[in-house]
């Protein structure tokens, strides 16, 4: 868990050095950190802006959480039975998480808030099927979006099988987005384009657009590749950030190594517009 101290720090100096969302999300669970409220404060009062994933279980104090900017639960089943088959929890946890999500839609129209509601559903082989019963649940909460995006997996024939069924899981989604008209129905999956297909760029250019810290206050070069660098915990950010072992670390990132990759479509912008200039930039 990422000192109180260490979090802290993140904030202030992220706010003095122009970064513009804080993203509190897994590995684990937000949520659990005894201090992310009182982070989220500090950050929303730096006029910061935040944005937290969470599994919406501990998720119980609608006042707190309603500072967010952007706010993701991520459900994953549309029945009591396939989010225990999920997330191997009880299958109360189901309603539960959705009796706190009433109440944050709630207090958000009470008291005249403004802020992203939305939930995930990561595709999986098991739980395809509960998609349009997601989507309905999701109507009926009110809440802004859903995302419906694929699971990926290490083991390179699940991913397989779990790619033959996108087709299927999407047509799910397009039927829900016909029949549900009050929310956002987002079905994603260019995290995949250079996985599923061939990628298009040399090199990852794109893993310094962000900075990634780790539970543990270590830096990582993305969220799916765990090159590790710098040690937040004993020295400022631009100490681990403009340093040598970030350097180090992003030439060790092999590109026909990584798995799907979420800065996809940055790495194809960044080499065919900064370095190619396909779109011959003087003529715009």
């Amino acid at each position: 868990m990422l000192k109180k101290q260490t979090l802290f720090k993140a904030v202030r100096e992220g706010e003095e050095i122009g970064v513009r969302l804080f993203h509190f999300s897994g590995g684990g669970e937000p949520l659990m950190h005894p201090d992310i409220y009182e982070a989220i404060a500090l950050a929303r009062k730096r006029s910061v802006k935040v944005a937290v994933s969470t599994n919406g279980y501990l998720m119980t104090k609608p006042d707190k959480i309603s500072l967010v900017n952007h706010l993701r639960i991520s459900l994953n089943a549309g029945t009591a039975q396939m989010h225990q088959e999920i997330h191997n929890t009880p299958t109360k946890d189901f309603e539960n998480i959705l009796t706190n999500i009433k109440k944050v839609v709630a207090f958000r129209r009470a008291h005249k808030r403004k802020f992203d509601i939305g939930l995930g559903f990561l595709i999986t082989p098991e739980n395809w099927m509960d998609i349009y019963n997601f989507c309905e649940i999701a109507s009926k909460l009110r809440v802004d979006f859903v995302h419906i995006r694929p699971a990926y997996y290490p083991d390179k024939e699940r991913n397989e099988f779990l790619a033959a069924i996108i087709p299927n899981a999407f047509a799910l989604s397009e039927k829900a987005m016909h029949r549900f008209k009050n929310i956002e129905i987002f079905s994603v999956k260019d995290k995949f384009d250079g996985y599923w297909t061939s990628r298009t760029y040399d090199k990852c250019r794109a893993t310094p657009l962000q900075a990634v810290l780790t539970a543990t206050g270590e830096f990582i070069v993305c969220q799916d590749v765990f090159i590790r660098f710098g040690d937040y915990n004993k020295g400022n950010f631009w100490k681990s950030w403009d340093s040598q072992e970030h350097r180090k670390a992003l030439q060790a990132i092999k590109i026909d190594r990584c798995p799907r990759c979420v800065e996809n479509i940055h790495n194809e912008i960044i080499q065919e517009v900064f370095l190619k200039d396909a779109v011959r930039s003087e003529l715009i």
